[in-house]
């Protein structure tokens, strides 16, 4: 499954789901399966974004 929560043009929305126009539209989230896998984007590993008690103090001392 994956969510995508997104409402770029209201007028479009409301009259493909036949939405009365006195109702404002604030988010619209299609859920289900991507047609296609993406390939997985790179990211820092975790202890470079989670600290113990300040910035830069290691909460993880191995990688997670």
């Amino acid at each position: 499954m994956a969510p995508c929560i997104d409402i770029r043009d209201e007028m479009r929305m409301k009259n493909h789901f036949q939405i009365p126009e006195e109702y404002k539209l604030y988010a619209i989230i299609a859920i289900g399966h991507p047609a296609k896998i993406a390939n997985p984007r790179p990211r820092l590993p975790i202890n470079q974004l989670v600290y113990n008690e300040k910035f830069g103090e290691e909460y993880y001392k191995e990688e997670v």
